[in-house]
């Protein structure tokens, strides 16, 4: 048989080649297909209203060259089922598309009774050999009625210092067709820990929101943290408010101090999560957010506010404004809806994307909450730099402050970590952690600045790493450094325990490193606890060379902010085992910004002060980041 059709192969190629012209087969030319768009008329719908969908050519001049099918499907963004037949009327598993036309259309009714709640589910469009933007789907919801949303501005978290103030906002997500008056209610007995709280808020007819003027959080003698609760009711029985009952942790300020593990109060008594700001920007975070507490601060003249003979010398603080974002506006997101800092670049090397892809853009923002996000997804993401390809996996990994002849003078090189520098990150991490490792830490520039000095004895200081998974345990700190000698072989080198410190790593903690100006010692800790303290004794009686002056690191260190995963010593193997993505896999990248489950670290900022020992010796920095 295989030589019958080895026979035949040859014959029709001869024919093909020496038949007359007047015989010759001429295959049609292929239709050159037209990239296309898809818009819907709403992404906000209820029962008995009607999904519109528009495929149409992502150029208006030009029109399909053939007919084609667009397939379609309508997925729970949470449990990825198909739910075309419990939220839609008869809704199309495809499109025709005609040639010669611009667009397609088709509309599609919401049930009109029966769907209960509100769903999150992913519209998406595709044909064979057509690109269709947004390309990852479109999120919609489908609901039962369209709600009004409480929250308080700029506080995801609906925590709120004893003393300090807070805006309630009821968004309705669309105009509204009448006045929808909601009622603020304090629960029983509760009402004398506010002062300017609104019997009502009305959303005017034709506006999509409304503001309370600032609440103040009254002050008292007590010393306990407490948890209030407000409950809200709409005149409109239509547009019912989604979460009727909002708990509100009101933080004491005079409670006696804890644990120094555990309690920030130990570095920033008045509050660490007081924003600092600069004559610069004062105004515009003021106008951002008007109830935040902030702090005017100098370069070299502020002390620090917790800790003596320290001075305030730069800091990344993440306020929602154009300096701190890759944008010229604030209303203008790049191409994934986030808003990048321009105070890190790509950590893409071959190390960290052997599995992921760094796409800082793609898996980083800046929150209205003031921090800085970083995730990670199982979503199809092109790695470039080291290791460059495309993955099965994605998210962001920071670096700052390596000075070498790439890139010594953008953005992210701003500040010179020497000698005589404390640097402080105030982290909380959350999510499916298993199998990842976020770290805060620190490496030496003689890795990346042309001396060609190899891990890890150019040096490495690991303030926070949190190694999640059955190797390791949950909810547990670790902090170490590593050292090499001249050959390149790792030395032995102190680190804080051989098991971790339970921390609840969910919260923010203030993870620290002091660089002594001596040169011969390093400490780490978190909160108010020192934790790691190595000295160049204990690295070179080990056999190492110490790394952490500026003999051996002329461009002292560079920073980094990693999620770490897969991680073989969290894991206690190498490699990708089988399910150990099952706690995030199943959720899509539009809903891994916001999705409980998703793996993150958050930063609420970083702070760099300077002692009498500190010198930077003049070297050039970009401008700083502090603004």
């Amino acid at each position: 048989m295989k030589r019958f059709l080895f026979a035949l192969v040859p014959a029709f190629v001869a024919l093909s080649i020496t038949g007359c012209k007047e015989d010759e087969v001429t295959a049609p030319p292929i239709a050159e297909p037209v990239d296309l768009t898809m818009t819907v008329n709403s992404t906000s719908l209820v029962m008995g209203e009607t999904l519109e969908i528009t495929l149409a050519t992502t150029n208006p001049d030009e029109t399909a060259n053939e007919d084609f099918t667009i397939d379609l499907t309508v997925k729970d963004n949470t449990s990825g089922a198909d739910v075309s037949t419990t939220l839609f009327e008869d809704f199309p598993a495809s499109v025709d598309f005609s040639k010669g036309e611009p667009k397609a259309t088709v509309t599609v009714p919401v049930k009109k009774e029966g769907i209960e709640g509100s769903h999150s589910v992913k519209l998406t469009a595709s044909s064979r050999g057509y690109v269709i933007e947004p390309s990852e789907g479109m999120t919609i919801t489908v609901g039962d009625y369209h709600y009004v949303t409480m929250s308080i501005e700029n506080n995801a978290d609906n925590t709120v210092n004893e003393g300090a103030s807070f805006v309630l906002v009821a968004d309705f997500g669309r105009e509204a067709t009448e006045d929808i008056v909601i009622t603020v209610t304090p629960k029983e007995g509760e009402e004398s820990n506010y002062e300017g709280l609104p019997e009502t808020l009305t959303i005017k007819k034709g506006e999509t929101s409304v503001k309370s003027e600032p609440v103040t959080m009254v002050k008292d003698q007590g010393k306990e943290d407490r948890t209030l609760t407000l409950t809200f009711a709409s005149s409109v029985e239509a547009n019912p408010v989604s979460n009727p009952t909002m708990q509100i942790k009101r933080v004491d300020m005079d409670k006696d101090l804890g644990d120094p593990l555990t309690d920030e109060r130990w570095v920033y008594p008045s509050g660490a999560d007081m924003a600092f700001v600069s004559e610069k920007n004062q105004a515009a975070v003021g106008s951002w957010n008007p109830t935040l507490s902030t702090k005017l601060v100098k370069t070299g003249e502020t002390p620090h506010p917790g800790l003596s003979g320290w001075t305030f010398y730069n800091a990344m603080e993440f306020h929602f404004l154009t300096d701190m974002m890759n944008r010229a506006t604030v209303d203008a997101p790049n191409a994934f809806g986030n808003y990048t800092p321009h105070g890190f670049a790509n950590q893409n090397t071959t190390k960290v994307q052997e599995y992921f892809a760094s796409d800082n853009n793609k898996f980083s923002t800046i929150t209205n909450d003031g921090y800085c996000k970083m995730w990670a997804a199982k979503d199809e993401t092109t790695a470039t730099g080291g290791g460059a390809g495309v993955k099965d996996y994605g998210f962001a990994a920071f670096y700052a402050c390596k000075f070498n002849s790439n890139n010594a003078t953008n953005k992210p090189m701003h500040t010179r970590i020497y000698p005589g520098m404390r640097i402080e990150a105030r982290i909380r991490v959350g999510g499916e952690l298993n199998g990842f490792n976020p770290a805060f830490w620190f490496q030496g520039n003689s890795n990346t600045n042309g001396e060609a000095v190899t891990w890890p004895t150019c040096g490495e200081i690991d303030v926070m790493e949190i190694p999640t998974g059955p190797a390791t345990g949950k909810g547990k700190y670790w902090a170490t450094t590593h050292t090499g000698d001249a050959s390149g072989t790792e030395k032995p080198s102190p680190s804080l325990s051989s098991g971790g410190i339970a921390l609840n790593v969910e919260t923010w903690n203030i993870y620290w490193m002091e660089w002594a100006g001596d040169s011969n010692t390093i400490t780490c800790g978190v909160n108010g606890k020192t934790t790691l303290t190595v000295t160049r004794e204990q690295v070179e009686n080990g056999g190492g060379i110490w790394a952490f002056d500026k003999e051996k690191n002329k461009d002292g260190l560079h920073l980094l902010l990693t999620m770490g995963a897969p991680s073989s010593w969290a894991l206690g193997q190498t490699g990708l085992p089988s399910g150990w993505d099952s706690g995030f896999a199943d959720i899509t990248y539009e809903d891994s910004k916001t999705n409980p489950k998703t793996p993150r670290m958050e930063v609420d900022w970083i702070r760099f002060y300077i002692n009498d020992d500190y010198s930077d010796e003049g070297k050039a920095h970009s401008e700083f980041l502090f603004y």
